[in-house]
């Protein structure tokens, strides 16, 4: 399993969870670019939790990189967050009461079509 995230500590924090429970590697993101896994060399690509954090220029590169290391009829899965459904619209305006005026979100919400085109 090949481990990428661009957060140090949940790196860290992935390797200590998964110390003794099977073969792993972990690798630190600084910016949208899998440098160190070779192409089509994984079976599946997924990604949970993070294109909602970043802009679409970015959604566009981690989508090539995870594009590239899959091997031929690989799977990729990965969710996003849009306001096309009740639930995104409802996750959006709840962020922004809480935030108020002052902050701005941690969460890109992303036009299905956009992202489709992407893919």
């Amino acid at each position: 399993m090949i481990l990428l995230d661009y957060l140090e500590f949940v790196c860290e924090w992935l390797g200590n969870y998964l110390t003794g429970k099977n073969e792993f590697e972990i690798h630190w993101l600084e910016y949208p670019k899998f440098t160190l896994v070779s192409d089509r060399c994984v079976d599946f690509a997924f990604a949970y939790g993070v294109f909602e954090h970043v802009e679409l220029d970015d959604t566009w590169e981690l989508l090539r990189e995870m594009f590239r290391v899959l091997k031929p009829n690989g799977n990729l899965w990965f969710k996003f967050d849009t306001l096309a459904t009740s639930g995104g619209l409802a996750h959006f305006k709840s962020e922004r009461k809480r935030l108020g005026p002052e902050q701005r979100s941690v969460f890109r919400f992303h036009n299905p079509d956009d992202v489709c085109l992407l893919a």
